[in-house]
């Protein structure tokens, strides 16, 4: 179990993560703190095994925007990992998000409930591609006949069209 204790980090003291494979949206991110303020700390290996200290493991989109921001400091938990800890860590904080699915229904509703999406990463785009969803695809028109019925024999299928 790790301890859980939330420090604040002068943004400056950190150290990207090298070779981060997430490629996130710096903007949105930068957006939502603005709009709602910093509400989670990002995780940050001490360094005491790997040499590289103050390294961010999760939150790296975080703490670039931090930095746009101008933040001093940003809310941090310290750990004390080793490399494969370190990088354990990282992956599992983005490849279990990536696993996660939307209940489309649950999320139209809370969008629909706002006065604006300003810090939620959607936009009005977003909730008609959704509502779409929603919908499922359009039904297809049933084509008329543009020529006479086909009229066949129940019981021997014989084309009775072909006296007409």
């Amino acid at each position: 179990m790790h301890d859980l204790t939330i420090h604040h980090i002068p943004v400056a003291d950190l150290a990207l993560l090298p070779g981060n494979p997430r490629q996130g949206d710096v903007g949105a991110v930068v957006e939502s703190m603005r709009t709602n303020g910093v509400y989670q700390p990002i995780i940050v290996n001490q360094g005491t095994h790997t040499g590289r200290p103050l390294e961010v493991i999760a939150g790296n989109h975080r703490a670039q925007a931090a930095r746009q921001l101008g933040m001093t400091t940003v809310p941090a938990i310290l750990l004390n990992l080793d490399d494969d800890a370190a990088t354990r860590i990282a992956l599992a904080d983005n490849r279990t998000s990536d696993l996660a699915d939307y209940d489309t229904a649950a999320l139209v509703v809370m969008l629909q409930s706002l006065d604006g999406y300003a810090g939620t990463g959607y936009d009005g785009d977003d909730l008609d591609d959704l509502l779409r969803d929603l919908a499922g695809p359009p039904e297809k028109p049933t084509p008329t006949p543009s020529g006479p019925t086909e009229r066949l024999c129940p019981s021997c299928g014989y084309d009775l069209n072909q006296g007409d």
